[in-house]
């Protein structure tokens, strides 16, 4: 499965600090370090496998952990409407 960011959110990083903001809904969501870390991948379609080794060599944790921790990150922002599940 693959995810791509909603075309009604915008990310913004303000100091060390990255928020998305949903149009369509008018609420602000504030990530930590891996979570901007991720939504700054999500510029382009993308899938857990694909993003599993970058966050891996980024966090010194195996692809494992890092798949199955994408899987729930990914799972929870199109909970929140940030992302929709894309066939390509």
């Amino acid at each position: 499965m693959k995810y791509e960011k909603n075309k009604s959110v915008s990310v913004k990083k303000v100091d060390n600090e990255v928020f998305a903001y949903n149009r369509s809904t008018g609420k602000i969501h504030a990530f930590n370090e891996t979570g901007s870390f991720l939504l700054s991948a999500m510029d382009e379609k993308v899938s857990p496998e694909s993003m599993a080794p970058v966050l891996a060599r980024e966090y010194d944790v195996d692809e494992k952990t890092a798949k199955k921790d994408i899987e729930e990150f990914l799972q929870e922002l199109a909970i929140k409407g940030l992302l929709s599940e894309c066939d390509d």
